[in-house]
């Protein structure tokens, strides 16, 4: 996943999709951490972001990417 810059922001863990529209509603970015140890997942909503190739481009920068919600560990679905 990067920016449009090309920067690295994180690895996309997974997509979530909304119940009732099964759109893609956000996507759960991981960062940091080593093989899942000390990784900070957060909440990235699909709007801002689009598949170009192989890529996730995120429309956002590093400092607003940091400031998105954090999701607890083990509390969000599919983990």
């Amino acid at each position: 996943m990067v920016d449009g810059q090309g920067g690295k922001l994180g690895q996309a863990i997974d997509a979530m999709a909304g119940c009732r529209s099964g759109r893609l509603a956000y996507v759960v970015v991981g960062e940091g951490g080593v093989a899942g140890v000390g990784e900070t997942l957060r909440r990235l909503p699909w709007d801002r972001a689009h598949v170009d190739g192989e890529r996730i481009v995120v429309a956002i920068d590093p400092s607003e990417f940091a400031k998105l919600d954090k999701l607890p560990k083990d509390q969000w679905p599919g983990r």
